[in-house]
């Protein structure tokens, strides 16, 4: 999955870092109090995805936020999970 493709479906990114390392490019996009899972509850987290040469290999999210009787919290792990899965990345 290409950086262009996580955008159509992530939206815009708040954040990126790009560094070169070993004559590869890395770059780091960073997502910043997005919903985990709208259909679900009304958590929010911070989600990062990272390219090597412009293709996904990796996927996290952290510091999920949940109101107070929230129930769920998977929404983030699931986006995580999709966004690996259509990068088609044997990494």
């Amino acid at each position: 999955m290409t950086p262009d493709e996580v955008t159509k479906i992530m939206g815009p990114r708040d954040s990126f870092t790009t560094v070169e390392r070993n004559g590869d490019q890395y770059t780091l996009f960073q997502y910043t109090n997005r919903w985990c899972n709208p259909n679900q509850d009304a958590s929010r987290c911070d989600m990062r995805v990272l390219f090597k040469n412009q293709k996904v290999i990796g996927a996290d999210v952290a510091d999920i936020r949940r109101p107070q009787n929230a129930d769920g919290g998977l929404g983030a792990a699931i986006l995580g999970a999709q966004l690996l899965k259509r990068s088609q990345s044997p990494y």
